[in-house]
């Protein structure tokens, strides 16, 4: 498993000597498995977004003359070194000077290694459960308000679902059905949009494209556009089926979900090279949160987060797919609307996800089990869907 080095330092854009001496001092002795957080928040988002690892946590306090008197040693001082206090995380402060703290023990960067050897790790999964512990032990008084507004049907989150295909929205409705939530249609302008009902404190309305794709007149960005704008949901969450990339280690029926998304059509040409000019844009971060946490017990389906890439193409070609497996060595799967979604939620500043599962290799599509396989896919992510509805509240 590989280690990583978090390390709290402050993050002012190298303008003192002595932070780039620091950091060049770090590199010699832990090269690149390192992360520098200024702020114990970043430390929050970081292990809710990182991959299993196992976690060595280091403290640089800037106790440096020139950044303490412009006070930018505040918030690992009085803030950062507390709050891991409070949660009886072991660290080791860290400092390239000869400077010490008459109540803490600091060492020397170029002794990180000799340290290294008897100090506490943590595993991520670790972190985020100390974590989890710590905010409902902080709030208890907004839980119970939380849960009480709730009750009374109140400040309900409103989330939308997007389907491309009718293969993906009448599995959708069988797999809610099932669970005793039958949907009532909406129409309203040029959509039809349908109401599931409430789970917990979320509303559920879906929509279905009337186009596979993006950017056809029906596709997922105009029809993502005019669902936002008549219904303003706080959450966009799109389902349906997708391609894998890895195909000796994944399975059909397996669930993805997406930490990034990268539109891979994007690319400048010229007569000898093709650059790529998509951009890797994250998923929304308390959408993210949910389904990776929920992802963790799960058991039903296997699921992986990562990066996946999106296209207008209907891809059946071994080749291409090998192409795309070049291009991006990281992806975990490939499909034709998260491109639409992405693009249209990030302009309307509304969180967005995209959870698909795994019905094909993006090769030899037409063959007998391909209706079974699909079925398989779409119908492990709706099941999914619910079980973090149900476990959640977002």
């Amino acid at each position: 498993m590989k280690d990583i080095h978090l390390i709290f330092n402050i993050d002012y854009k190298d303008k003192y000597g002595q932070l780039n001496f620091f950091r060049e001092s770090l590199v010699k002795h832990i090269k690149n498995n390192m992360l520098e957080i200024p702020t114990f928040e970043q430390f929050k988002t970081l292990i809710a977004t990182l991959d299993e690892c196992n976690c060595f946590i280091w403290v640089h306090p800037s106790l440096g003359s020139e950044i303490a008197s412009e006070g930018y040693d505040s918030e690992i001082l009085l803030k950062v070194i507390p709050e891991l206090e409070s949660m009886n995380i072991k660290y080791m402060m860290i400092t390239r000077t000869n400077i010490r703290m008459p109540t803490k023990p600091i060492i020397h960067v170029n002794d990180m290694i000799e340290y290294m050897k008897e100090m506490q790790s943590y595993l991520v999964s670790d972190l985020r459960k100390i974590l989890e512990i710590k905010d409902s032990q902080e709030a208890p008084v907004k839980k119970i308000t939380k849960k009480s507004i709730v009750a009374n049907g109140e400040s309900k989150k409103t989330i939308l679902i997007v389907a491309a295909t009718p293969l993906e929205t009448m599995s959708f409705f069988e797999v809610f059905k099932k669970k005793r939530r039958k949907a009532s249609p909406i129409p309203i302008d040029k959509i039809t949009l349908w109401n599931f009902g409430d789970i917990g404190n979320k509303k559920i309305m879906m929509i279905k494209q009337g186009e596979m794709g993006s950017s056809k007149p029906s596709g997922s960005a105009l029809v993502i556009k005019d669902a936002i704008d008549i219904l303003n949901p706080d959450f966009v969450i799109m389902v349906g089926i997708a391609f894998g990339l890895k195909e000796d280690k994944q399975e059909i029926g397996q669930i993805l979900i997406s930490r990034e998304l990268e539109n891979y059509e994007s690319a400048k040409i010229s007569k000898n090279t093709a650059i790529q000019r998509g951009h890797k844009i994250p998923a929304g971060t308390t959408l993210f949160d949910r389904f990776d946490n929920s992802a963790i017990e799960y058991k039903k389906v296997k699921s992986e987060v990562g990066l996946i890439i999106s296209g207008d193409k209907m891809v059946d070609s071994q080749p291409f797919v090998k192409k795309l497996i070049k291009k991006y060595p990281d992806g975990i799967g490939g499909e034709m609307e998260g491109t639409g979604l992405q693009s249209t939620c990030e302009r309307e500043k509304k969180e967005w996800i995209l959870i698909k599962g795994i019905s094909d290799w993006g090769y030899n599509k037409q063959h007998e089990n391909k209706d079974r396989d699909q079925i398989l896919a779409i119908t492990n992510v709706c099941d999914f869907l619910i079980y973090t509805f149900k476990k959640f509240n977002f």
